[in-house]
């Protein structure tokens, strides 16, 4: 009897773990709540777009500048500039709020600062659903945006797996971050932005129209900023020479990433990102480190850096976060100067 019991108990384990390992942790459904509030940024004058503006946005923008009133676009444009409101924090902000048309905060305890930083933002989004007659737009909308959304499923647990294995992270890092991560794709936000941010343990992956077709690479940028963030902010004393670098990255960066906290993550994640999808793709060395040049020429100092490394720390056998201190200390302030300052720069950046 006591030999069955234990079989039993071995086949209880193996299906909760076989459970545990199959959970479906991906969802690709679009967010009424995100067309919202990029509907409301372009009502408000948000032009911004690196190449020309997604159909949908450009149909959104006509829809809702023919049926808003003046008044009201003002109200918006006013709120716009004197809170300073960005195109992140327009999208983070309403992740934190319930279901259309409601809009209220989920959790008056979580992120705080969005919501002390924008008092009366819920309340615009909610006028906004419903006098610009977003419900309409969604219903015409909605299934072609299902459709992109979608067509990145197949490739969401690889780019996972492959973060995973280049940063040698715990396996089930993402599901102790956040339990689920939620992937979708606004055509109302610029090409080539995107933001991360969790909410309720979900991680929301929110990026703009993409020119090129469906892949890994549409999820390793934002996916990698928890991992890499967590990493530098452990070792904070490790940044404290790094000034210089950081007003060299000014120059072209003019503000954005302030910090060198900031600035040493995106350089992290964009490094990895871009060496990531030229493994994917089975890039040659110089296709992948054009790709690096480009972003270290935009003012990501960090990226030649770190690019010329990675081979020392794959073959270390240490995790990222192992290796970091190493790198860092490594690290020559004065090379790095003197390579930003030689290296040519394509001003039109």
């Amino acid at each position: 009897m006591r030999k069955y019991v234990i079989i039993l108990l071995i086949g209880l384990i193996a299906n909760k773990n076989m459970a545990q390992n199959n959970k479906q942790i991906y969802c690709f459904e679009p967010d009424i709540r995100i067309f919202t509030a990029y509907a409301f940024l372009n009502a408000g004058g948000f032009d911004h777009d690196w190449l020309k503006m997604d159909t949908v946005r450009v149909e959104t923008r006509i829809f809702i500048d023919s049926i808003l009133h003046d008044d009201f676009k003002q109200k918006i444009t006013d709120y716009i500039k004197r809170t300073k409101l960005s195109w992140y924090e327009c999208g983070a902000y309403v992740l934190n709020l319930d279901k259309a048309p409601t809009f209220n905060w989920i959790c008056d305890t979580c992120n705080p600062d969005l919501k002390n930083d924008f008092i009366g933002l819920d309340t615009l989004y909610r006028q906004f659903y419903k006098k610009a007659n977003i419900q309409i737009l969604w219903n015409k909308y909605k299934k072609e945006i299902d459709s992109i959304n979608y067509s990145y499923q197949p490739y969401a647990q690889r780019a996972i797996d492959d973060i995973i294995s280049f940063t040698r992270i715990v396996k089930d890092y993402y599901l102790e971050y956040s339990s689920n991560i939620h992937f979708m794709v606004c055509p109302l936000m610029s090409h080539f932005t995107a933001f991360n941010h969790r909410v309720n343990n979900t991680l929301y992956l929110v990026q703009g129209p993409s020119q090129g077709q469906p892949g890994p690479g549409a999820f390793y940028h934002e996916a990698l900023h928890p991992p890499i963030g967590s990493i530098i902010d452990k070792h904070k004393d490790l940044l404290i020479n790094l000034g210089k670098l950081n007003d060299c990255a000014q120059e072209k960066l003019k503000g954005n990433y302030p910090d060198i906290i900031s600035l040493l993550n995106e350089s992290f994640v964009r490094t990895i990102d871009k060496y990531l999808v030229g493994q994917y793709y089975q890039y040659d060395s110089a296709k992948t480190f054009k790709m690096i040049a480009d972003e270290y020429k935009l003012g990501f100092i960090f990226c030649l850096y770190i690019y010329e490394n990675i081979p020392e720390y794959l073959n270390s056998g240490k995790s990222l976060e192992e290796y970091y201190p190493i790198l860092m200390s490594n690290l020559d302030i004065k090379k790095e100067i003197n390579r930003w300052r030689n290296c040519p720069k394509d001003d039109k950046k």
